[in-house]
């Protein structure tokens, strides 16, 4: 019976990877050589990774990845006051790279792979020269990155955060995912201006699998899930789009809240690290509803390890935006715009309009048959899991109460416009969908 459930568990990817390459020939969204060029920029990141982790002892190289690219708008957004005086953008990213080699080189005696890395950027930045490789013309799907993720990227860039806050297009919404972007761009580009290019994003799909590849499973279990999640992604235009194929703001929210989220289930490394705990607030600076969630991550470790007081440490990036929102941009909305919206739309909290619920599910969600089997063989992973251990765990709690905020939304506040933005706000951290369903098929295959 054990080797039936087994082969059953085998099974599992199959029509995921057969409809990919019964539909690969369609696939016109994909450019290989941005996936392989973009593919070395990710090995850059990864040497990094490896060099910054054995020196700060955190246990995942995917979370080391996630402190280097976050630390530099930690570290900007706290001397925000001095911003407009001194140094713009790229000269600040020039001095955190030199910061962050020197920082290498004082931890560790021999580190061999920073070498390496940056020999590889040198390389990587002459051969994006010579290929001249531009995908400027690249077919958006969403009028946001033209209107709000492209032109507040390349004003960061161009410029320096203060003078993006406080010229915002979009006052209040937090701009951590354009410095990231602007961030890798300068890294692998350099050019004096910033524009589109799907090398940047594409690096994106790289680390999601470095995530799935790191979580301490069979081997098994990671070849079936890195099958599933590579056949989906790929195959789907408008997955693709949202998490490594464009500039969305879902393709850095998926990546960087699972990685924290995933880390505090599993790794007991950070449980006890104040440093997670601090870079762990900046993700108030993403989009919602990771801007909110952070917190509960927060209040799982805190009351799990009784480290009561570094609750606070997690809500200095929002202490410091309300500091500054009072005293730096106090003519100007810098609170955080969906906090704004459900302040000024309270009276219609409780007025629901629940047939949205079913709107969206039908329409939006149901519509995606691939997406939609997956689900549904996620959900039967966890209802023949029920009774072992850690079943219902942060990760499903995660994504329950996102899907509940969401559905509230779409109910009361937003009842009245377009739902199609309610797929987005669902499927904003996917991976974690991946990684909760590795950890059922793992432990399903360890109880056979």
């Amino acid at each position: 019976m054990n080797k039936v459930k087994i082969f059953g568990i085998y099974l599992i990817p199959i029509p995921f990877v057969i409809n990919f390459i019964l539909n690969f020939n369609k696939n016109n969204h994909l450019f290989l050589l941005s996936l392989i060029l973009s593919f070395f920029c990710f090995l850059f990141l990864y040497l990094i990774g490896k060099e910054l982790n054995a020196a700060l002892g955190l246990g995942s190289i995917s979370l080391s990845i996630t402190f280097y690219l976050m630390f530099a708008f930690t570290l900007n957004f706290v001397l925000l006051p001095l911003d407009r005086f001194f140094l713009n953008f790229q000269e600040m990213i020039l001095i955190y790279n030199t910061l962050v080699v020197l920082f290498i080189f004082f931890k560790k005696k021999n580190p061999r792979y920073l070498l390496f890395a940056l020999i590889l950027l040198f390389g990587i930045r002459n051969i994006i020269t010579v290929f001249n490789f531009d995908t400027s013309t690249y077919l958006q799907y969403s009028s946001d990155v033209s209107e709000f993720w492209l032109p507040m990227s390349n004003m960061i860039y161009s410029n320096d955060l203060y003078f993006s806050i406080h010229n915002n297009i979009m006052p209040g919404y937090s701009l951590l995912i354009n410095f990231v972007y602007a961030k890798l761009y300068f890294l692998f580009f350099g050019n004096s201006s910033f524009s589109f290019n799907l090398i940047v994003p594409n690096i994106f799909l790289y680390l999601n699998l470095l995530l799935i590849i790191e979580i301490k499973s069979k081997k098994i279990s990671k070849i079936i899930v890195l099958s599933i999640f590579t056949s989906i992604l790929l195959n789907s235009v408008w997955l693709s789009y949202l998490f490594f194929n464009s500039l969305m703001g879902e393709v850095v929210v998926n990546y960087l809240f699972s990685v924290f989220l995933i880390n505090a289930y599993c790794n007991l490394k950070v449980h006890n690290n104040k440093y997670y705990f601090f870079i762990l607030g900046f993700l108030y600076f993403l989009k919602p509803f990771s801007s909110v969630l952070f917190f509960i991550i927060a209040l799982y470790l805190v009351f799990k390890q009784k480290i009561y007081s570094y609750v606070w440490i997690s809500m200095v990036g929002f202490f410091l935006n309300y500091i500054y929102s009072s005293l730096i941009f106090e003519n100007q909305t810098t609170q955080n715009l969906y906090f704004k919206i459900f302040f000024e739309n309270s009276n219609n909290l409780l007025d629901f309009q629940f047939e949205n619920i079913f709107l969206i599910l039908y329409q939006e969600i149901f519509i995606d048959k691939v997406l939609t089997l997956f689900i549904i063989i996620y959900i039967f992973s966890k209802i023949i899991n029920i009774g072992t251990i850690n079943n219902i765990n942060l990760l499903i709690a995660i994504l329950l109460i996102n899907l509940f905020f969401v559905f509230f939304l779409y109910t009361t506040v937003w009842k009245e416009i377009e739902l199609g933005s309610a797929y987005r706000y669902i499927f904003s951290f996917i991976n974690t969908m991946f990684l909760d369903f590795q950890l059922s098929v793992d432990k399903r295959l360890l109880n056979s």
